[in-house]
């Protein structure tokens, strides 16, 4: 009996099986769902729509000019959006406005005006919108970001998806931040300055991280030499570092 009651069970199981898989092989896909997962349905007479691919949900992308070297004057940002339903047959086009009212960037001065009109290209679901961001006049000092506050618009190709996948902002300083470790170089490098944080991260390979990352190598050192030199030849900067304490750290420092 037990016997009899497995193999019924295990003969219902299959049976199951099999009518699950047929009825997903009878989905047409005509619904709220494409094959590749997108949300597909009409909306306003429109067969396919788009939207900012938020990462995390996150409604804003964030960058810094900060302790990037001083000759890089632009950067171009690279803002995703994505499409619904299936991959592009042919080029989509959608368009971009900036809220001037929310924004505290000027168009122009602070980033480059956006282009009238954008594609998704075919065999795709992704586009990315290219916004260039201008460091000039930009200040170093916290709390002093600007925001470019997006919004997308509808075209005869594409309409817009979710209310809130139509807004994105780029959020961007020009922030220098004094490194904690700063207080125990200052006695040998003088007081903390922008220009001279700057300054020492160019003549070291220009990347924050790996100087955060290789303390007290003697890369390090050889860098703070060069740094005193560069201001000893540059006057005009008005940048301080005590000789007599740093050729304790670089002892064939020349005066």
């Amino acid at each position: 009996m037990k016997t009899i009651n497995k193999l019924g069970l295990h003969s219902l199981f299959l049976g199951l099986v099999v009518v699950f898989f047929a009825s997903c092989n009878a989905i047409t896909y005509e619904g709220d769902y494409s094959k590749e997962g997108f949300y597909q349905g009409p909306k306003d007479g429109v067969e396919q729509q788009i939207y900012f691919v938020k990462e995390g949900r996150a409604d804003s992308i964030t960058y810094s000019f900060g302790t990037k070297p001083e000759s890089l004057l632009k950067d171009t940002i690279q803002v995703p959006v994505r499409i619904t339903g299936f991959k592009a047959k042919k080029k989509m086009s959608f368009k971009v406005s900036v809220d001037h009212e929310k924004s505290t960037a000027v168009e122009n001065v602070n980033y480059k005006a956006l282009e009238n009109q954008f594609v998704v290209l075919p065999d795709s679901v992704n586009a990315f919108i290219p916004v260039i961001l201008y460091r000039e006049g930009l200040s170093q000092e916290a709390n002093m970001a600007l925001k470019i506050v997006m919004r997308l618009e509808g075209t005869a190709d594409l309409g817009i998806a979710f209310a809130d996948g139509a807004q994105m902002s780029i959020v961007f300083d020009n922030e220098v931040q004094k490194p904690v470790i700063w207080q125990y170089l200052e006695p040998y490098l003088g007081p903390f300055t922008p220009k001279k944080f700057l300054k020492m991260l160019e003549l070291y390979d220009g990347d924050s991280k790996t100087w955060y990352e290789s303390p007290y190598t003697p890369a390090w050192f050889a860098t703070y030499g060069k740094l005193y030199t560069y201001f000893k030849n540059h006057p005009e900067d008005k940048q301080e570092i005590p000789y007599d304490m740093l050729k304790l750290l670089v002892p064939d420092l020349k005066k």
